[in-house]
């Protein structure tokens, strides 16, 4: 039997392959008894997820025994003695309508749009022509989510200006 517990999971709202439906299938069928939906910098998913846990349980002990905490993975820079170090705060049962997390996860998503045009104009500039990576094809691989790392990567393989993912 897996964990009974897994309070860090990702959906395709960020950098997840799954949906938070999926996700909460999967730890149905695996008997767990707590999962927290921690998506980057978003809670998208969690009033599907919440609809999925509710109408399993009308058919299933194993739903109505599972407990779902809605969550939040915000990511920082900590920068220490001059060097900047990639953060990542789980935020459990937070209220998602609540200001000041409103604002965070909105200057989340700009940041993100910012560095991925970033990445992208470095990259375009790399690959001199040959082909080119465009804003749209990192959206369609993000789908719903907050475009991420994952979604460029996955665009540079889809494009062939990567082999795979390692090599993206």
């Amino acid at each position: 039997m897996a964990c009974p517990v897994d309070l860090h999971l990702h959906s395709h709202f960020s950098d997840g392959t799954w949906s938070p439906e999926a996700l909460v299938r999967h730890a149905v069928e695996l008997g767990m008894e707590y999962i927290a939906l921690t998506d980057h910098d978003t809670m998208d998913g969690i009033v599907e997820a919440q609809s999925a846990l509710l109408a399993l349980r009308d058919t299933s002990e194993a739903a109505r025994q599972l407990v779902l905490l809605p969550s939040i993975e915000i990511n920082c820079l900590w920068q220490y003695e001059g060097v900047y170090h990639d953060v990542h705060i789980l935020g459990y049962l937070p209220d998602k309508n609540a200001p000041s997390l409103v604002e965070v996860m909105d200057l989340q998503r700009q940041a993100r749009l910012e560095q991925l045009h970033l990445s992208l104009e470095k990259i375009n500039d790399c690959l001199k022509g040959r082909m080119t990576v465009t804003f749209e094809d990192v959206q369609v691989c993000a789908g719903k989510g907050n475009i991420g790392k994952a979604h460029l990567t996955e665009a540079l393989v889809r494009v062939g200006a990567a082999c795979d993912l390692m090599d993206a």
